[in-house]
């Protein structure tokens, strides 16, 4: 399928298929879990707009089903099965900080090659709509312990956040299919954020266990109007990441 037809799948399942796990509401912001067809999301939002949806679990084939929920203070973990095998999803939420941490594991029941999988990140417009949210990518930098995307939104609400996938993690993965992360991260807007590496050569073994995402979210309702400012939000986003307990083994 191409970038195109991936979107407007992508857009169709959230807005036809959703099925709300939970909810953590907030003073000024507020988290979402939800599945889809082929997917587990979580989603980002103030008060009245949907803002960001995180893809923490995908499934090309069949239809994926969160089969089990153990609800944390500040998020939860799932267990989900799927045509390809059982996921394992951890999701936690800042509860000062509009910050999201999403981790996730596939257990393959067959021999599985991943190719051409869709990226993770998307902005929303209103009504979950991926068309109308308009915004611009700033920065982009792949390096050898993670990638990162700095970017800005216009509507539905004006803000800026950092989209951050920690390699290191997922070095499991890259060692079985013999890929490297270098590209994985895209910022052709609305497609934003990770898909693993493909290959269709080297197939993730049959009832192993292999990480698929290590992601990080920060956002801010602040929007720079100069370049000093950017990088001053830039490094404000990334240092709440850092600081955080949750994501501390990252400094």
């Amino acid at each position: 399928m191409n970038k195109n037809g991936t979107l407007i799948s992508t857009q169709q399942e959230i807005l036809f298929d959703k099925k709300v796990i939970r909810t953590y509401p907030h003073q000024n912001f507020a988290y979402k879990v939800f599945s889809t067809t082929s997917s587990v999301w979580a989603l980002l939002k103030n008060t009245s707009d949907n803002l960001l949806v995180l893809r923490a679990a995908f499934t090309p084939v069949g239809r994926l089903a969160v089969k089990e929920s153990k609800i944390l203070p500040h998020g939860l973990n799932l267990s989900a099965e799927s045509a390809i095998g059982h996921f394992d999803i951890e999701l936690r939420f800042d509860p000062k900080l509009p910050l999201v941490h999403a981790k996730t594991f596939l257990t393959p029941c067959l021999k599985y090659k991943i190719t051409d999988w869709p990226k993770n990140l998307f902005p929303l417009g209103k009504n979950y709509d991926l068309f109308k949210a308009t915004g611009s990518v700033t920065d982009k930098r792949l390096e050898a312990r993670s990638g990162m995307l700095y970017a800005h939104l216009k509507r539905p609400h004006p803000a800026s956040f950092l989209y951050l996938e920690n390699f290191p993690s997922l070095a499991k993965f890259y060692k079985r299919t013999h890929t490297s992360p270098q590209e994985s991260v895209g910022d052709t807007w609305p497609q934003l954020g990770y898909s693993p590496p493909s290959n269709s050569k080297h197939a993730l073994s049959r009832s192993r266990k292999y990480p698929l995402y290590d992601s990080y979210l920060a956002l801010t309702y602040e929007v720079p109007s100069d370049s000093v400012q950017s990088r001053h939000l830039f490094s404000q986003l990334l240092g709440q990441i850092q600081k955080s307990p949750e994501f501390s083994h990252l400094n």
